[in-house]
């Protein structure tokens, strides 16, 4: 239920619509400063466990109750281990708060927004994301949620007339020991960073400029699903765009959504050929989202990309077996081009967005055909779903030793991009290894196996399906990455892979070698003599 608190009371309520399925509790707008108060004046059941007093901020004191809870640690992106720490911080208000509260299935009300130039703001004391444990009028009133549910906090907080104030206490977890701030090894330390820093103070609304939600339309319904985002055509000040949004009932597809504008940016600027025409983002506050029926933005973060086509290269692929002419119309060749001609044409585009990607120190970490994307106006490949990347050389996020994501079907026998006992990445103004674990471990290697699976499917008509591709990782492990001997064991013959003396089969099973080092970087397989054949 949606409830309207204003003032020093009055209440209303109105039904939850379809597209707000969480309770939410909304305190108007105040800019009277926070009223401060003695810690030892708080209610008894505060003090429980260890406890001190911390002066925090121009306006109040606070108290932070450490026993209460005790610290833990969970598996954070992979093996990275991080201290969590529970804090109770009790903090007085004046009237209105300024906090928009929401109710989630986990049942816990949360702080989901901190308004702008509301009292909660402007103390500095609340984030988003804290947790509501209890509130009330005053110090010896305060009334605990486990106690009375969202129902009875929203009357608690609508009530009371007669006091101008109200005392919240918000549970907050926050990760501890972590190396540095500036060590982005761990994506989620990296993003828990920054979204810290966006709710301090007034909240900021991430925007490429020039894309505002009034001069971006989306439509219904999406084109297309993958594991962590959805994606829509739209419209951008009369253009044809491409528009995506986190999948928000998958965990993590926030934050993953957050590291692809990043690396988009990057790449937009460092390596504009190599991937999709990335216009920018625009993240919409809940005082401007619309309906997405009526072509509006919902709330949220939106990436934009201008409309190149919808063809991938994977669903091209799939059918290139049945309908080789469409095959090779749609790569802008003649009806009649050979296997080899087309084989060198996809491959050579491969390496060079790889080639454009690794140069400025992004790793792709999920190349595969449905990772292309072919433009209809010029028919050429570029790289699309830069969410699982990583950038190595500049500030280090989504980048660490162990495993990370990838796709079982493409990516190398390592898994990683830094082994387990590879040194932490630290992008430090004062100490940064980043160059020195690009040299020595060379994690853009990962790219170039994937390069090879890709290769050995435009190269052999019956590896074309997924399962006939699993098969072949099976296989190629079971033969120890040897692809000659699996070559022998199978009876596998290829025309393309057979050109000059086997040139084909040597840069395959250069780029499938076992150890990340031995294969060739992007550059050197373009230099290969495969590609001088015809």
């Amino acid at each position: 239920m949606l409830a309207h608190c204003q003032g020093l009371g009055h209440c209303t309520r109105t039904p939850v619509s379809r597209e707000t399925p969480n309770q939410r509790l909304r305190v108007a707008r105040g800019l009277q400063q926070p009223k401060a108060f003695s810690a030892k004046q708080l209610h008894p059941l505060a003090f429980t466990g260890r406890s001190q007093v911390r002066k925090s901020g121009p306006y109040l004191r606070r108290e932070v109750v450490l026993g209460s809870s005790r610290p833990w640690s969970v598996q954070a992106s992979g093996s990275v281990q991080v201290e969590l720490e529970t804090e109770y911080i009790f903090v007085e208000l004046p009237r209105p708060l300024g906090i928009v509260f929401a109710e989630k299935a986990t049942k816990e009300v949360l702080v989901e927004e901190l308004v702008e130039g509301g009292n909660a703001a402007a103390s500095g004391q609340l984030q988003v994301g804290d947790i509501l444990d209890s509130c009330g009028p005053h110090k010896d009133k305060l009334v605990k949620y486990e106690d009375v549910g969202f129902d009875g906090c929203l009357d608690v907080l609508g009530g009371y007339p007669e006091s101008t104030s109200m005392v919240v206490c918000i549970k907050r977890v926050t990760r501890v020991e972590m190396e540095s701030e500036e060590d982005f090894s761990d994506t989620g330390a990296y993003w828990l960073k920054k979204r810290n820093a966006k709710t301090k103070g007034a909240n900021e609304l991430r925007r490429t400029g020039g894309l505002t939600p009034k001069n971006v339309s989306v439509q219904i319904p999406a084109i297309g699903e993958g594991s962590f985002g959805l994606v829509f055509r739209g419209e951008f000040e009369g253009r044809d765009v491409i528009l995506k949004k986190a999948n928000e009932r998958v965990l993590g597809a926030v934050e993953l959504l957050d590291v692809e504008m990043e690396l988009n940016d990057l790449v937009s600027q460092g390596a504009p050929n190599a991937a999709a025409a990335y216009i920018g983002g625009v993240e919409v506050g809940e005082y401007e989202e619309g309906p997405l029926y009526k072509g509006r933005l919902s709330k949220g973060l939106w990436l934009v990309w201008e409309y190149e086509g919808l063809q991938t290269f994977g669903s091209l692929l799939t059918s290139a077996n049945k309908k080789p002419k469409k095959f090779s119309a749609a790569l802008g060749q003649n009806e009649d081009a050979s296997d080899l001609a087309l084989t060198q044409l996809v491959m050579r585009q491969v390496f060079e967005r790889l080639a454009s990607l690794h140069a400025v120190g992004v790793v792709h970490r999920d190349i595969k055909p449905d990772n292309f994307i072919v433009c209809e106006e010029t028919s050429s490949l570029k790289l699309i779903d830069l969410g699982a990347s990583a950038e190595c050389l500049q500030y280090g996020f989504s980048y660490k030793a162990g495993e990370g994501p990838r796709d079982p079907k493409y990516c190398p026998p390592e898994e990683t991009l830094l082994p387990d006992d590879a040194p932490a990445p630290v992008a430090r103004k004062n100490s940064n290894n980043l160059e020195e674990l690009w040299e020595t471990y060379k994690p853009y290697k990962f790219d170039m196996y994937s390069a090879g699976v890709v290769f050995m499917q435009m190269s052999v008509n019956s590896l074309r399906s997924e399962d006939e591709i699993i098969q072949f990782q099976e296989q190629m492990e079971a033969c120890q990455y040897d692809l000659m001997e699996w070559r022998k064991k199978q009876g596998i013959n290829s025309d393309v892979l057979s050109i000059l003396d086997d040139a084909g089969w040597e840069l395959a099973a250069s780029l499938l070698q076992k150890e990340a080092e031995k294969r060739p970087t992007a550059s050197e397989a373009l230099a290969h003599p495969f590609f001088s054949s015809s």
